[in-house]
């Protein structure tokens, strides 16, 4: 299973996220990453700057029209892979 943890600042792109919530998200990546089960890190972009891959009966497709939902400009992000509920309460 793969699992997608957002931090997302309440003023969006115009100031970095909460400082207390900011070293949260750090210690979960520091944490995963020992563990194994840390894929990736990064944060989204500004609609204006990002394109829309789809892929539908194995044909694919890149629009410019990246429209993502107004919280979700600016957030960081970490996708974590666990086996199991087990494994994800590690």
């Amino acid at each position: 299973m793969r699992y997608l943890s957002l931090l997302c600042s309440a003023s969006g792109l115009k100031a970095p996220g909460d400082s207390a919530q900011v070293t949260q998200m750090q210690r979960l990546a520091e944490r995963e990453t020992k563990a194994g089960r840390l894929l990736m890190t990064g944060a989204s972009l500004p609609a204006s700057q990002g394109k829309r891959v789809r892929r539908t009966d194995g044909k694919v497709s890149v629009a410019e029209d990246a429209a993502l939902p107004a919280f979700a400009e600016g957030c960081g992000f970490t996708t974590l892979r666990v086996r199991d509920a087990a494994d994800q309460q590690a």
